[in-house]
């Protein structure tokens, strides 16, 4: 018992020497979500899922930010959670490895605190959401086809002008608590 659980705790606990003299080690959660959730939402036809979510939807008078992200499968990353359920520096950290590692795709779009107040804040998050999504897929157009994307939205609302060629687009409500690639999405926005 006490072998399975010291398994356990080495398992979700990396160690970094503490630089003092006393040479201590400090233990450093590294939780992450898992993928299997996501690809429940996929078939065959789906080579790739993107993760869609937004952030500054309840601030009072600032910009609504959304991103999108796709991480290939074969791509590793520790650390991925919901944004809201990470410390600044953790998050931080996760974002500019996401935003540096190589295979992985985002997109971010900005509908400015003027725009909300023209469109309202639901329209304002849908669009953003839109823009990042058609972001990503400009960006990467070599590496990524929109016939061969699910698009997974945290939420429960799809964006209604999603790009015409993506196969399946699907909300998932508390999806940047549930999905990989939403949390991604989460921490990049």
């Amino acid at each position: 018992m006490k072998v399975l659980l010291m398994l356990a705790i080495s398992s979700i606990c990396i160690f970094k020497s503490n630089m003092t003299k006393s040479s201590s080690m400090i233990p450093i959660r590294l939780m992450s979500l898992r993928r299997t959730v996501e690809r429940q939402y996929c078939n065959s036809n789906h080579l790739h899922i993107i993760g869609v979510d937004k952030a500054g939807v309840r601030a009072i008078a600032g910009p609504v930010v959304a991103a999108a992200c796709c991480i290939p499968r074969d791509v590793v990353i520790d650390g991925i959670i919901d944004s809201k359920a990470t410390k600044e520096e953790d998050r931080e950290h996760t974002y500019k490895i996401l935003t540096s590692t190589e295979g992985v795709m985002w997109g971010v779009s900005i509908i400015s605190n003027e725009e909300i107040d023209e469109i309202n804040i639901l329209q304002a998050s849908l669009k953003a959401m839109t823009l990042a999504t058609e972001s990503l897929l400009q960006k990467y157009e070599e590496k990524i086809s929109a016939t061969d994307c699910i698009v997974l939205v945290d939420g429960n609302k799809i964006p209604g002008r999603m790009p015409a060629a993506i196969q399946s687009t699907q909300c998932v409500i508390k999806g940047d608590s549930k999905i990989f690639s939403i949390a991604a999405a989460s921490i990049i926005a």
